[in-house]
Formats: C-alpha cells, sequence, structure tokens
C-alpha cells in the first residue's frame, strides 16, 4: 500500500504554475484539489503529503497540529481508515501570487459512497519552488456531534 510510503521529494505537478488574476489562481486551486483526490482515490498518501510545502501545518479538530512527515502519517492513516474521496466545493479565493486562501467546503466519503463527514475549511496556498502548496489547512466539521 503507497499509504505507507515517504512524499516524494518532488510534487506531483510538473511545471511552474503561474497566473496573471485570481480566476486563473482559482483554475489552479480547482487543478491542485483534483490531483489530490486523484492521489486519495489511488490510496497514495505519499503524493497527497508531496502537495504540503515543506513547513505546512495540518490543523484537523480535536488534534494538534500535524506537521512535517507527520502530515504523510495523517494521511496515511485516513486511507488505511477508509476515507475513499473528498469533494471540495471552493467557495472565494483570493490573495497574492505567492500566497493565497482559499475558502470553502467539503464532503468526506468512505466505502459505497457512505458520507464520513462534511465541514468547512481554510486552506493557505504558499508558493514552493514554482508550486502552489498547502502551507496551512484547518477544517471542521459541520455535522452534529454524536450523543453521549
Amino acid at each position: 500500500m503507497t499509504a505507507c510510503n515517504r512524499p516524494a521529494e518532488t510534487t506531483t505537478a510538473t511545471t511552474t504554475q503561474s497566473f496573471s488574476n485570481l480566476e486563473g489562481a482559482r483554475a489552479i486551486v480547482r487543478e491542485n484539489n483534483g490531483k489530490f483526490v486523484e492521489a486519495l482515490q489511488r490510496g497514495d498518501s505519499a503524493a497527497m503529503a508531496s502537495m504540503y510545502t515543506k513547513d505546512a501545518w495540518l490543523l484537523p479538530q480535536h488534534s494538534e497540529p500535524i506537521s512535517g512527515e507527520d502530515i504523510l502519517h495523517a494521511w496515511g492513516a485516513a486511507v488505511r481508515g477508509g476515507v475513499k474521496a473528498f469533494v471540495f466545493n471552493t467557495q472565494d479565493v483570493t490573495g497574492f501570487p505567492d500566497l493565497l486562501v482559499e475558502t470553502g467546503k467539503y464532503e468526506t466519503y468512505g466505502a459505497g459512497r457512505l458520507l464520513l463527514d462534511k465541514g468547512k475549511y481554510v486552506t493557505v496556498w504558499k508558493r514552493e519552488n514554482g508550486i502552489l502548496k498547502v502551507y496551512r489547512l484547518i477544517s471542521n466539521t459541520s455535522l452534529a456531534p454524536p450523543e453521549l
């Protein structure tokens, strides 16, 4: 299973990602989100982790910040735990050429398109070696907590 592999030193993108306006930035964010979803569907947490900057933080709810190689381990655990698909619905992208902020909603699915979670997120994208990568990602559920 690729979920246990170390992240590749290079990103899945093969060319420098440039844009001249926010519409171009939105297109790159959509493209990168699509590559992330494709990597998840292959169970390739190494490819997923390669989409983060070297100094990235993953900030999930009910958890301490995750950084470095622990990002790979977190996505590997998600893959092994049955996460099969993400749907990103980007609501807004704003910022500058080297630092963008994406705000949106997400849905997470398991086997048989079973809804596992849905919520909202903020992703800060930062240019690293000409490629926009995830610098900070914070997300939280919109589902009610389970009753005790």
